[in-house]
């Protein structure tokens, strides 16, 4: 089963993304991009991250960068 990292700092969108692909049979990963993402990542691995590039305290893309 493919994982699936959502990464956003609204929860209502987190949940309705949750929602909708865990009925499609993806196993489901939330973080808000706050700390301890990094941590979740390497001990998770998953194999999509839907990142928001405009979090509420820091840029998405520069998160990425940190990512890669």
């Amino acid at each position: 089963m493919s994982r699936i990292l959502i990464v956003d700092d609204n929860a209502a969108i987190r949940l309705l993304y949750e929602d909708e692909l865990s009925e499609e049979g993806y196993d489901v990963i939330s973080s808000d991009g706050e700390k301890g993402l990094l941590q979740l990542i390497a001990e998770e691995r998953p194999d999509l991250m839907l990142l928001d590039v405009n979090l509420r305290s820091r840029s998405g893309l520069i998160l990425l960068q940190e990512i890669r």
